[in-house]
């Protein structure tokens, strides 16, 4: 979570320095899948082009790494029997404590956010 941050903090500022948010469709940047892709084909140099591909590749790989490492647990979980009855605690404190991600993940069975 802490590189998602990051990578939006960093990607935040790469595009203020360069002033890429006058390139884009929308005033209001919210980090969107669709903004994401847009952010992909605005014109910019080719120093700030690798930079910016390398932060918006840290974006998307962070919450798809998250959502593999939180089924992996589960699963264990799934197979522990003393684990298995603490999973709704887990459940409770990943719903109250864990700050949902800006934007949304596609998964096998639809959009997770």
């Amino acid at each position: 979570m802490l590189k998602t941050v990051s990578a939006l903090n960093h990607a935040s500022m790469l595009m203020l320095l360069e002033d890429l948010y006058s390139q884009l469709s929308s005033e209001e940047f919210k980090w969107s899948n669709f903004q994401i892709k847009e952010l992909r084909s605005i014109k910019c140099s080719p120093a700030v082009r690798i930079r910016l591909d390398d932060l918006l590749d840290d974006l998307e790989y962070a919450p798809k790494k998250l959502l593999s490492a939180h089924r992996s647990l589960k699963a264990f979980c799934d197979k522990e029997p003393g684990i298995k009855s603490t999973w709704a605690i887990y459940k409770v404190f990943m719903d109250r404590f864990v700050v949902p991600l800006p934007y949304s993940v596609k998964s096998e069975t639809g959009i997770l956010t």
